[in-house]
């Protein structure tokens, strides 16, 4: 029996985002400089202190946008050493002095 011959050809399928494709951020806490920081507040001494395998690991954060403006409104941290999941403080400055106000869900 004979084959039908056919010219080879290359196809190539183009990739075509929709809605669906969504952003994904990663934060983790320095926690040397975290732990640092506790020390000079005083903190540290009370209990407060930061561990690379809790808030330093960036699977442990959620971030919400809560207004759908694809800025991060809040964050929970979550699988800490037995304290549930706790509330973080989102800032606009480096310096850690203008908290980022969210109205509330």
């Amino acid at each position: 029996m004979l084959e039908k011959w056919e010219t080879p050809r290359v196809t190539i399928q183009e990739f075509e985002p929709n809605e669906y494709v969504a952003a994904c951020w990663g934060v983790e806490c320095d926690t040397g400089w975290g732990n640092w920081y506790e020390m000079e507040t005083g903190d540290f001494s009370h209990g407060v202190s930061h561990d690379g395998a809790h808030c330093g690991n960036s699977s442990n954060q959620v971030i919400f946008d809560d207004n759908g403006d694809n800025i991060g409104d809040r964050m929970v941290e979550t699988g800490t050493d037995g304290l549930g999941n706790l509330n973080c403080q989102i800032y606009w400055d480096e310096n850690y002095i203008n908290p980022r106000e969210v109205s509330s869900v």
